[in-house]
């Protein structure tokens, strides 16, 4: 097993879009990304994308945020996606981008990291709670347009 957790580049444009594009059809839904989207993304002051790679293949991203709250009076860190591409599911991937962010989070001093995750999706479900990401909250959406 040799997987790396690494900062995306515009030289991953391509590979986000796929990842993208299969997790929305896995729920039966498209996803409007381009790659101009994703240069837009990867360019922005607190967007930010991890790549996961098995023995140099991309298998997984995990997009995310910071930003400050108010609340903590400090940053924090919001997770958007966390996306494993489906060969690659079930060695690993996920719990080590999710670690890498954690640790990341901790060492520079973010109050908290948070998520929102899809009822029926059970597995990234208890993932996260393997991870000491606990359900604290509810989160609500308005889809716009």
């Amino acid at each position: 097993m040799a997987i790396t957790i690494r900062d995306a580049t515009t030289e991953d444009k391509l590979d986000v879009v796929e990842l993208i594009r299969e997790f929305a059809g896995e729920w039966a839904e498209e996803s409007p990304i381009t790659i101009a989207f994703v240069e837009r993304y990867l360019t922005a002051h607190n967007d930010f994308i991890l790549i996961a790679e098995w023995n140099g293949s991309c298998a997984g991203l995990l997009s995310y945020s910071l930003r400050l709250n108010l609340w903590h009076a400090a940053p924090c860190c919001y997770i958007a996606d966390v996306v494993v591409t489906k060969p690659y599911r079930g060695k690993g991937i996920g719990t080590e981008l999710i670690s890498h962010i954690l640790k990341k989070a901790n060492a520079e001093g973010y109050a908290e990291v948070s998520l929102t995750v899809d009822p029926g999706n059970t597995r990234a479900q208890a993932l996260y709670k393997r991870l000491g990401i606990d359900e604290v909250v509810i989160g609500l959406e308005k889809h716009m347009g």
